[in-house]
C-alpha cells in the first residue's frame, strides 16, 4: 500500500502511521479514564424513587403500604426516598392516612408535589392548593444535598404546577401568579449555577419533578396532559445540559421512559398504585427504583411489588409486549414476583 499525500508536503510511512495511531489512542483512553474517572473522595450512596402514590384511590393505601414495607426491607438501607408527586387524592383523610402510613419508615423521605396534590394548571385555586401542600407537607420547592460539602450530591426539587398551562383566569390576576413561575425559574438557575461555580461545587446534580419534559422522545413538537409547556420544556432542558445534570427523575405518566438528552439521563419511573397498558399489550408491574450513585455515574436497577395476598386484587403473569424486552428481561431476579402486575 502506497503512502498517501495529505497536502502538507510531507509523506506518511506506514509505520510512522501507525505508531501515531497507537500514541493518539493511548492518549485518547487515558483523558477519558481522567475525564470520567470516580471522584476519590465521594461515598457512593442507595436511594429510591417511587411515584403516583394516589392514597384515597380504591386499594391504592395497601400497594402503597406493601411498597414502604419493601423499601424499609432494602438492604443496604436507603440515603432517602423519593416519591415524585400525586401523593394523595383531595380529601382530609386521603392526605392524613398518607402521612400515617409514612410515620413509621425509618428511611427519611422528600416529597415532590403532583396535579393530584396541587392543581394541573395554573390558577388562583391551584395556589390555594400549593398552600394546602405546603401545610400539609412541607415546601413545594427546595434542595437537599447528600455527602460532604464538595464532594456532595445536589437534588433540586421543582414544582412542575409552574411549568404547566394557564387556568381560567383574568390576564390582571395571572400578572400576580407569573411571580411564582418567574421567583421558581430564577431559584432554580442560582441554584444550578452554585451548583458549579460556588464555594463548593457539587460533584452529581439531580432535578426531581412530577411532570416529564416529553414522553416519547426529546425532539416531541406537542405537549399534553402529560408533559410540561413546549417552552418549559426547552428551558427545562437547556439549563440541564448547560450545567451537566446527571438526570431529570420524573412520574406522572403511570409507566417507564428511559431516554438521554445531551449526556442527560431522564428517568419516568411508574406508579405504586397503577400503570397504564403500553402499546402492544401488558403493563409495568407495580414497583420503584432503586438507584446507587457513585461519584462518576449512577446505576439503577426496577424493584416490584409482591402483591399477590393483597386480595381482592387479580393478578396474573405478565405478558412480555413486543419492544419491551430489554426493559422486562432487566425486572429479572429483583423480586420475588418479577412479573406480577395488577389489574383493577
Amino acid at each position: 500500500m502506497s503512502p498517501r499525500n495529505h497536502g502538507s508536503g510531507h509523506l506518511i510511512t506506514r509505520r510512522a502511521f501507525l505508531r501515531t495511531l497507537g500514541l493518539t489512542t493511548g492518549a485518547a483512553l487515558v483523558t477519558r479514564q481522567f475525564l470520567y474517572a470516580e471522584h476519590p473522595a465521594f461515598e457512593p450512596f442507595t436511594f429510591v424513587q417511587m411515584s403516583d402514590a394516589h392514597v384515597g384511590k380504591p386499594k391504592a393505601a395497601g400497594t402503597f403500604r406493601r411498597a414502604i414495607e419493601s423499601v424499609e426491607a432494602l438492604r443496604p438501607r436507603p440515603e432517602f426516598l423519593l416519591i415524585t408527586g400525586d401523593l394523595a387524592e383531595k380529601r382530609r383523610r386521603n392526605r392524613r392516612q398518607f402521612r400515617d402510613i409514612l410515620a413509621g419508615t425509618r428511611v427519611p423521605v422528600h416529597l415532590v408535589p403532583g396535579n393530584h396534590d396541587v392543581g394541573n394548571r395554573i390558577s388562583e385555586r391551584s395556589l390555594a392548593l400549593v398552600g394546602r401542600y405546603r401545610e400539609t407537607y412541607g415546601d413545594d420547592r427546595y434542595a437537599f444535598t447528600v455527602g460532604e460539602p464538595g464532594t456532595h450530591a445536589l437534588f433540586l426539587v421543582l414544582n412542575s404546577l409552574w411549568m404547566r398551562p394557564w387556568g381560567t383566569t383574568s390576564r390582571k390576576r395571572r400578572r400576580k401568579l407569573t411571580e411564582h413561575i418567574d421567583t421558581q425559574w430564577q431559584w432554580f438557575e442560582t441554584q444550578l449555577d452554585a451548583s458549579r461555580n460556588g464555594e463548593h461545587p457539587a460533584t452529581s446534580v439531580f432535578v426531581c419533578l412530577h411532570h416529564p419534559p416529553f414522553t416519547n422522545r426529546p425532539q416531541q413538537r406537542l405537549a399534553s396532559y402529560l408533559t410540561i409547556t413546549m417552552k418549559a420544556k426547552r428551558r427545562l432542558l437547556a439549563l440541564c445540559v448547560k450545567h451537566k445534570v446527571q438526570a431529570v427523575l420524573t412520574g406522572h405518566v403511570h409507566r417507564s421512559h428511559l431516554h438521554t438528552y445531551r449526556g442527560v439521563q431522564l428517568i419516568n419511573s411508574p406508579s405504586v398504585f397503577w400503570n397504564t397498558p403500553r402499546l402492544g399489550g401488558g403493563k409495568v408491574p407495580l414497583g420503584y427504583r432503586v438507584f446507587h450513585v457513585r461519584g462518576d455515574g449512577i446505576d439503577y436497577r426496577y424493584k416490584t411489588l409482591d402483591i399477590r395476598d393483597l386480595a381482592p386484587y387479580r393478578v396474573k403473569t405478565m405478558k412480555q409486549a413486543p419492544g419491551d424486552g430489554d426493559f422486562y428481561a432487566a425486572l429479572d431476579g429483583h423480586a420475588g414476583n418479577p412479573r406480577a402486575l395488577i389489574t383493577v
